[in-house]
């Protein structure tokens, strides 16, 4: 999965656990786990262990760091920290379940079943940089997630001058009433053309169906259709 798809769902669930526990930082951090797994991962696989595994998807991908940080949350429940740290668990998991990652238990489990698989890709970055580009369905991720932060918190920066801040609003606002009805489009098509296309292995076809399924359930959040009531008080 690509890296604003990852953001989106990391946003949603952070908004979503915001409607609950009411602190603005748990959607932050919720996000920074969605990516954090990539940011990491990607250049220490393919860029300093290029000569050795050039795999992507090792220690951020793997259940392990997931419950480290849950321990790390247990340990400081009496804090603010202990919410932190269990928000980032979160977005490290729900990137984990985007990515399939049950279908490379080696890495997943890692180090339980053996070390890490070796790769191999050929300018990994220029072929990672030009999918993003040409994603139809990231660059609807991207701008609904810029859209759900800054409507969300845009109205705290002080910096941008009003105008500026009411023009970016209302811009966001359009973004997210015409965004989810994007969302569904591709993500049915994305799920109907799995249906009849063929894949060339069951992970290219896990990923495809759960690209679809991640635009659904996008579409839904966008929607309103969660506890917590039509985007947190906030009329889009």
């Amino acid at each position: 999965m690509l890296i604003f798809c990852h953001l989106f769902v990391g946003l949603a669930i952070g908004l979503v656990l915001y409607a609950w526990l009411r602190d603005e930082w748990l959607i932050f951090a919720v996000a920074f786990g969605s990516v954090i797994p990539d940011i990491i991962d990607k250049p220490l696989g393919h860029l300093l262990l290029s000569g050795s595994i050039d795999n992507g998807r090792i220690f951020f991908h793997g259940i392990f760091v997931v419950g480290i940080w849950l321990v790390g949350a247990l340990a400081l429940c009496r804090s603010r920290y202990g919410i932190l740290f269990a928000g980032i668990a979160t977005g490290i998991l729900s990137h984990q379940l985007l990515d399939a990652m049950w279908l490379d238990q080696v890495s997943w489990f890692f180090p339980l079943m053996g070390p890490y698989v070796p790769d191999h890709y050929v300018n990994y970055f220029a072929f990672g940089f030009w999918a993003e580009i040409t994603s139809p369905t990231e660059w609807i991720f991207l701008f609904l997630s810029g859209s759900m932060i800054f409507v969300f918190q845009g109205g705290k920066w002080g910096w941008l001058s009003e105008s500026t801040r009411s023009n970016l609003e209302r811009f966001a606002r359009l973004i997210l009433k015409g965004g989810p009805w994007l969302l569904a489009i591709f993500g049915l098509l994305i799920l109907i053309n799995a249906s009849f296309t063929v894949h060339q292995n069951l992970e290219e076809l896990t990923e495809t169906i759960v690209l679809g399924i991640a635009c659904l359930l996008g579409t839904s959040f966008l929607c309103g259709w969660y506890p917590g009531g039509r985007w947190i008080g906030l009329e889009v």
